[in-house]
């Protein structure tokens, strides 16, 4: 495969994921005109997010490069970038102010998954979506997907640490019981918090009609 820049970043990204980033070192700045001028050239215009916690990860995402959406006068930039594929990373000798590796694809230990646990996945994420946005995702926004998992996983705002887990385990059965587990727990909080935004809309409304009671004399 041929070498791609490297980005690594206090945070993971995921097939799929669509990622704002602020970019503001001069290297990466760099990086994201070596995009664009691939893209002008009918490239694809890609680099690794790679998570950078205690140590560099050896497992990241290759993402494409899908619109710079302010340029600053100071030349920092905000784009838009999407998850295309997992990869893992081989680090090659770099010319340029940021780093190359060359992306070698991340094979699943086994090709199949389990029905039931990716219905389980599917009917918890359009939940999921319908009780937070109001309206539950089309379910030809899953078709023809193969990696369930990442689709999910790109649009309910896990943490880093769990998105980099997910990245790294061997299967998609192991993926759809990660999410699974994580999409029902944010549904409880997500529940709670509604039941408690309820309570206090109403008492706000009694406090606004009623509150000068709680002040006057018996």
């Amino acid at each position: 495969m041929t070498p791609i820049p490297l980005f690594p970043l206090p945070m993971a990204a995921c097939p799929h994921e669509l990622v704002p980033l602020h970019i503001f070192e001069e290297r990466y700045r760099q990086m994201v005109r070596f995009c664009r001028d691939q893209q002008e050239q009918g490239g694809a215009g890609e680099f690794i997010i790679a998570y950078f916690g205690q140590q560099l990860a050896s497992t990241g995402t290759v993402v494409r490069l899908v619109k710079v959406l302010r340029t600053y006068d100071d030349g920092r930039l905000d784009i838009v970038v999407v998850g295309r594929r997992r990869c893992r990373m081989v680090e090659v000798e770099s010319d340029f102010a940021y780093r190359l590796a060359r992306p070698e694809p991340v094979a699943d230990t086994k090709e199949d998954w389990s029905e039931t646990l990716a219905t389980e996945a599917f009917n918890l994420h359009r939940s999921l979506i319908q009780v937070v946005t109001g309206k539950a995702p089309a379910e030809a926004r899953y078709a023809g997907v193969t990696q369930l998992s990442f689709l999910l996983a790109a649009t309910i705002g896990l943490g880093h640490g769990t998105k980099q887990e997910l990245l790294e385990l061997p299967d998609e059965d192991q993926r759809l019981l990660l999410l699974i587990r994580e999409m029902s727990t944010l549904m409880h909080h997500v529940e709670q918090v509604q039941v408690a935004a309820r309570a206090i809309q109403g008492h706000w409304e009694l406090e606004k009609i009623y509150g000068n009671q709680s002040n006057s004399r018996s």
